[in-house]
């Protein structure tokens, strides 16, 4: 007959057993069977295991179940190894355990060996620990020192492949990181480990002995200021002009310097950036004298100084707004060349319908003109720039010249689901619509500017229209029924990399620089640009440019390429291209034509083709050509050939080339890619 407990016992009983319910340390008792079997588990095993006590008691489940099967084997081997030795206990590795909801956890197990009077083992008695949370932390721990060497080895290659100079020091002035560029340039040290502990000092002394007699081969910073100190004193980032002897020559520096803190917020440094500005300094000194000398001109200075600045600040806003258009460009490229490249590798399939072939290089065609306008999209911000952008005027009926525009769109419209119609109104009657015009950058604007509003738009209507001034402006508007522009973005939607909203670029596309292009176009043809808009209800974009009375244009002789005519049969084609794939693409689309086609892969081998071939008829002359360019090969082709006609090709964009061409000698130019029929076009348009 046992005791019972007295109140006290039975108040640190019920404590003991919450305590041990609460803890991740389970007590188990396994017989020395196969699967090793509970006899005994403590009250807590719920809270680790997610199993019963009596689970396990019951022997519903056995324990060498839920050890996971990557490290059963090893647990066994483990106890069988330890038992045969004779000891009394056994610390096993951390091994996974999978918990009645399959959650796997890390335990630590140590294990005792119950023995009999014989030395028998009949028991194993261990306590289980759940480690679960220390091996998340150490995992993590781990994955941040690796994060933290890819941070440190990028950092470096970055830092060495800049040309400026980056370094930092501890509180007493030894260097503690170096770039390359710090090594080369000022400390003439070996490589970017020899500074680390040392002062700047040390490179001077070290670079005189190497010359006694001259006193200024190494003086760098000895007679500025000590930076270093002012920027620990004043716990503050600060510029500054240093100067002095580099290995005999006086070199000026730009250093911005700032403290380092530690996670306390304790100073333990500073680290430093410079770039050698000598040049610039030297103009500096130049303008000041510059300055006394014209003093007269001082006003004029100071207003330029401060457009010069307003430029900066423009500048600056823009390369912000930059990083806007980088976020999103790789997305607007690898979209486009996703499709090609993938279609691209479909199409080779032997075994492909005839008509997914042919939707495939659709694909491939839209997905390619969708990256062609993204690339003349930055090449017309580049020509901007550069300003490079020239006016050429032609004569044009403006009426046929937009329903030409508006049947391309029409064309798109009625592709797009949902109620959306586009109309188009002229101002001008049929006759007395002849302008005077550059009509590639007329055409540039609509097209930006009606393509915005097909792509915003999705229900109601598109207008587009023109009438006549009575200041002799023709003042176009192209009204939609679209999603419409915030009020606080109306100040900035024609400006580059900018959108209406941010998430437009998310879900609409497009690179932002539409608009700033339109805008660019708009002012070179002397007229303005602006928008009405409401959110959600629709926007209105207005442009002028003025009205230049031009004569009925001549129309020129089209040529139609019929293919079932053997077009160029008994004629003789020049290729000159070093590029196999663009000769293979020439030859094929010459091919049908029955012309006899020559090829030459550089200058030199064109000038000696023409030499033994006078009767060659046209010429295609690629312009970048190796060992002699294009343009000097067509001058000197049209010394033996004077009356074949040459038409350049190049990759080029820009307008300059086309003038380049055509004072080389050539008769007409085409850009890359080539179109076939624009191709097969010009060559009849010279050869027949």
């Amino acid at each position: 007959m046992g005791s019972k407990l007295t109140p006290q016992e039975f108040e640190v009983s019920k404590i003991t057993n919450n305590l041990i319910k609460k803890s991740p340390v389970v007590w188990f008792l396994w017989k020395k069977k196969y699967n090793w079997p509970v006899e005994f588990v403590s009250d807590n095993v719920e809270t680790v295991f997610g199993y019963t006590k009596d689970d396990f008691m019951s022997e519903k489940v056995m324990y060498s179940e839920i050890i996971h099967p990557d490290d059963i084997q090893r647990v066994q081997k483990e106890v069988i190894s330890q038992s045969k030795t004779g000891t009394s206990s056994i610390i096993h590795e951390p091994y996974r355990i999978i918990t009645k909801t399959g959650e796997i956890k890390w335990l630590n197990d140590i294990t005792l060996i119950r023995r009999n009077k014989n030395n028998e083992i009949t028991h194993y008695e261990g306590i289980v620990i759940d480690i679960i949370e220390q091996y998340n932390r150490e995992k993590s721990l781990k994955e941040s020192e690796r994060k933290y060497k890819v941070l440190s080895e990028q950092f470096r290659l970055m830092s060495d492949n800049i040309p400026d100079l980056v370094w930092s020091k501890d509180l007493d002035g030894n260097f503690t990181f170096v770039n390359k560029a710090v090594c080369e340039k000022l400390l003439i040290a070996k490589d970017t480990q020899e500074p680390i502990g040392k002062k700047d000092m040390y490179f001077a002394i070290r670079q005189r002995k190497l010359y006694p007699d001259r006193k200024d081969w190494h003086t760098f910073g000895e007679v500025c200021i000590n930076s270093d100190e002012v920027v620990l004193k004043t716990k503050k980032p600060q510029r500054f002009d240093e100067y002095g002897n580099v290995k005999g020559k006086f070199m000026f520096l730009d250093v911005y310097k700032a403290p380092i803190f530690d996670n306390t917020g304790k100073i333990i440094g500073t680290v430093g950036h410079g770039r050698i500005v000598t040049k610039e300094k030297e103009a500096e000194k130049q303008l000041q004298k510059q300055n006394k000398e014209y003093e007269i001109l001082n006003k004029k200075y100071i207003a330029q100084n401060k457009e010069l600045e307003i430029a900066k600040e423009k500048a600056e806003e823009s390369n912000r707004l930059k990083s806007a258009f980088l976020a999103n460009m790789s997305h607007e490229i690898r979209t486009p060349m996703n499709s090609i490249l993938g279609f691209a590798q479909l199409l080779k399939d032997p075994s492909l319908e005839p008509e997914s072939k042919n939707q495939f290089i659709d694909i491939i065609n839209n997905s390619a003109n969708h990256l062609l306008n993204l690339i003349n999209d930055i090449i017309d911000i580049s020509k901007i720039d550069a300003n490079q952008m020239n006016v050429i005027e032609n004569e044009c009926k403006l009426n046929e010249f937009l329903f030409e525009i508006y049947q391309f769109f029409h064309s798109e419209v009625s592709r797009k689901k949902g109620q959306l119609k586009i109309v188009f109104k002229k101002g001008l009657a049929d006759g007395n619509d002849v302008i005077k015009t550059d009509i590639t950058r007329l055409r540039q604007i609509l097209i930006n500017l009606m393509g915005n509003a097909v792509k915003f738009t999705h229900e109601g209507l598109i207008e587009v229209k023109y009438i006549l001034t009575k200041d002799k402006q023709l003042l176009f508007s192209i009204k939609d029924t679209g999603i419409g522009i915030h009020k606080k973005d109306l100040t900035v939607i024609f400006e580059r990399f900018r959108q209406s909203e941010e998430a437009s670029t998310r879900k609409y596309g497009g690179t932002g620089l539409g608009l700033a292009i339109s805008k660019a176009c708009v002012e070179l043809l002397d007229g303005k640009i602006w928008v009405e808009s409401q959110h959600k209800k629709g926007s209105t974009f207005y442009f002028t440019i003025p009205y230049k009375k031009g004569t009925t244009p001549k129309l020129e002789k089209k040529i139609t390429i019929d293919k079932s005519v053997d077009l160029f049969e008994g004629k003789t084609i020049l290729v000159v291209e070093d590029d196999i794939h663009s000769t293979l693409l020439l030859e094929i689309i010459l091919k049908p034509t029955k012309a006899t086609i020559l090829n030459a892969k550089d200058g030199f081998e064109a000038i000696e083709v023409c030499k033994k071939n006078t009767n060659i008829h046209i010429i295609l002359m690629d312009v970048q050509l190796p060992k002699l360019d294009g343009l000097k090969t067509a001058k000197e082709v049209k010394k033996i050939l004077p009356h074949v006609p040459i038409i350049s090709q190049t990759a080029n964009a820009m307008h300059q080339d086309k003038q380049k061409s055509l004072d080389a000698g050539c008769v007409d130019y085409i850009t890359k890619p080539i179109n076939k029929k624009e191709l097969l076009q010009k060559i009849a348009k010279y050869m027949l």
